[in-house]
């Protein structure tokens, strides 16, 4: 199933712009359509909450990052 960016933030309780960090700093990968509108899907829905709970146990993003990799 894909999600727009919109539906994302609702979903997890973010905005917009944390997702746009987020790709920044490459927790999630950014899928576009064919018009540029950006897609996310269940792995990323898992992966952001992942990081949630990683957060809150005070794990620092880039060790985050690293073992999501």
């Amino acid at each position: 199933m894909k999600y727009g960016i919109t539906d994302l933030a609702e979903i997890l309780g973010i905005t917009t712009s944390a997702i746009h960090y987020f790709e920044k700093q490459n927790l999630i990968k950014v899928n576009k359509e064919k018009n540029g509108h950006r897609f996310y899907n269940v792995i990323d829905i898992f992966r952001l909450l992942s990081y949630t709970k990683y957060r809150h146990m005070e794990f620092p993003m880039k060790r985050i990052i690293k073992q999501f990799s």
